[in-house]
Formats: C-alpha cells, sequence, structure tokens
C-alpha cells in the first residue's frame, strides 16, 4: 500500500498553510513530511484551477484591473542571454473588480 496521508492530516496541513504558518512550521506542527506537504500544494492546486476553469465561464465584466508582475529569476537583467528567458519575466494579473474574482484566459 502506497503512503497516503489522512484526511485529517491535509486538513490540519492546509489549515495551518491558509492560515500563513510556513512549509517547515506545518512539518513540526503535524508530523507529516515536507515532500508530502509540496505534492499536496501541488495536487491542490491543480484542482483549484480545474474547478476554477470548469465554473468560472461567461462571466460580463467591464472593468478589470489588469497589473503587470515582474519575477526575478536568478540573474540581473545584464546576465541575461537571449536563449535563457523567451517571455522576459512578466506576466499578467487580471481581476474583475465589482465581482471580486480572478479572470482566467
Amino acid at each position: 500500500m502506497a503512503n497516503v496521508i489522512s484526511m485529517d492530516k491535509r486538513v490540519a496541513v492546509v489549515t495551518a498553510l491558509v492560515e500563513g504558518w510556513s512549509i517547515r512550521s506545518a512539518v513540526r506542527m503535524t508530523g507529516v513530511s515536507k515532500g508530502a506537504i509540496l505534492r499536496l500544494l501541488e495536487s491542490l492546486g491543480e484542482a483549484c484551477m480545474a474547478f476554477h476553469n470548469a465554473t468560472v465561464r461567461n462571466v460580463q465584466a467591464k472593468p478589470v484591473q489588469v497589473d503587470e508582475i515582474w519575477s526575478f529569476a536568478g540573474a540581473k537583467q545584464k546576465n541575461v542571454r537571449p536563449h535563457h528567458v523567451e517571455d522576459g519575466g512578466y506576466a499578467g494579473d487580471g481581476r474583475l473588480r465589482r465581482l471580486k474574482c480572478k479572470a482566467s484566459w
């Protein structure tokens, strides 16, 4: 039988992380390994993305607040070669202001 985290432990881990605890603190508090917590986060993120993409459809929103996010990817601009970064490290972020919802496209 594979190692499976019980539902009670999963709830404890997710609750700790939502409350702002670090992953290491969640490891100490719940006794679940760091690797298991990271795998749980990955599967939880995929499930949330699938739910969001399946349920949020045809939203009629006129005002969309868009922000630009830049991420430092381990090198200063002067050291980046063209083959290192395709997108330039920027991402768009769209929020529907009235609906308090994140846009996905």
